[in-house]
């Protein structure tokens, strides 16, 4: 059938109709639902709370679907080609990645937030928060710890070094062995108590120094 131009009935009945503009409206009763069918099974609902796509899936072409609002997906969402967020995207359980590529606006978080961001230097920042440390575990065991002040080895080798350079510092408690380049540009190696600093070759010792000799 062809529809002309008139106006539309009152909203109180189910209608197909043209309005003087020449646009086509199909409009249902209050609370009720506009269904789309084929051989009698509803394929789309369309509802005043919105639109409903009951069997098949919807397929957007051309130039693509510009949403809107807030929108929930439940179930999986494939996407064939780039997928771009203007906002923040949350992700409330495992995010699993091939490759995760770090852009360059140089915006780090607030420091309140546990991040990594790649700034305009390009650098990379892997942040935590105040008091707390960045870990490395391997086999979900803590290998090595970042804190504000320390990094904590956890009993293993540094290994393969070319050289260690010590800037200048204030040394540790004298309960603790190390070595320090002190606020005078002394090297300060320092034993335990009772101790000796041994200096070997080939796992020998060499020399011994102790506390008197």
């Amino acid at each position: 059938a062809t529809l002309v131009n008139d106006t539309l009935p009152a909203g109180t009945v189910c209608y197909i109709g043209r309005d003087n503009t020449g646009d086509v409206t199909i409009n249902a009763l209050t609370a009720k639902e506009v269904h789309i069918a084929i051989a009698g099974v509803d394929v789309v609902d369309v509802s005043g709370s919105g639109l409903e796509v009951i069997s098949g899936g919807l397929t957007v072409t051309a130039g693509g679907a510009a949403i809107t609002g807030n929108s929930t997906v439940t179930g999986d969402l494939t996407v064939t080609g780039s997928l771009t967020f203007g906002g923040n995207w949350t992700v409330g359980a495992t995010l699993t990645v091939d490759e995760l590529v770090l852009d360059t606006d140089g915006a780090a978080p607030a420091a309140t937030n546990c991040y990594a961001v790649r700034d305009n230097g390009g650098d990379l920042t892997v942040n935590a928060i105040t008091a707390k440390q960045v870990i490395v575990a391997i086999n979900n065991v803590d290998e090595y710890t970042f804190s504000a002040t320390i990094l904590d080895m956890l009993d293993n080798a540094l290994d393969n070094v070319g050289y260690v350079i010590l800037n200048a510092a204030t040394a540790p408690a004298g309960t603790e062995a190390y070595a320090v380049n002190d606020n005078t540009g002394d090297l300060t190696l320092n034993a335990l108590t009772a101790k000796q600093v041994h200096i070997a070759i080939a796992g020998i010792d060499e020399v011994d120094i102790g506390g008197s000799a």
